[in-house]
């Protein structure tokens, strides 16, 4: 077992280091323009941004990129600020999988998951990119989880169902 916790951990710091290395140094495409352009300012008038761009994905991943950057100092580029949002929305679905499977399966099967998981090409790339994705993913990952584990026999909790709908 403890075999197995050091090398997810390796995996885990080698999948951080592939993610985070040089992310300072990456250039704009051009649809993460209008992705800087809402996220500057306000976390307020994210609304309003996003219609005078044309954005269409949901608000909620400018809104946390505004109130990043408006926190962090201003020697952070807005641009790592908004890939270090999607590499930490992809890192909290890889530990919410590994928390869920670990109350379904055993601890061995989860941290495997969750190392696997660190090297899926496509949540790779996009968690290198100023995109929503990791965040949806996120959400999804969520929802169903709280799904896995609504309690049976019986009407489910208001306050999971209200939890559920909120994820979703």
């Amino acid at each position: 077992m403890r075999r197995l916790l050091a090398v997810t951990l390796a995996c885990t710091a080698l999948g951080l280091a592939v993610r985070l290395v040089g992310l300072d140094r990456e250039n704009l495409w051009i649809d993460e323009v209008n992705t800087v352009a809402v996220a500057r300012g306000s976390p307020l008038g994210v609304a309003g941004r996003m219609a005078a761009f044309g954005e269409t994905h949901p608000p909620l991943y400018y809104a946390l990129g505004a109130l990043l950057v408006n926190l962090l100092p201003e020697t952070v580029p807005i641009h790592v600020t908004l890939r270090l949002l999607s590499a930490g929305a992809w890192f909290a679905t890889i530990g919410l999988v590994w928390r869920a499977l670990r109350r379904l399966a055993s601890k061995n099967d989860a941290a495997v998951v969750a190392a696997l998981l660190l090297g899926v090409p496509g949540m790779v790339i996009a968690s290198c990119m100023m995109t929503n994705d990791p965040l949806c993913a996120f959400f999804v990952t969520a929802t169903v989880v709280r799904l896995l584990h609504a309690p049976t026999g019986g009407p489910l909790p208001l306050r999971h169902v209200v939890v559920t709908a909120i994820t979703a």
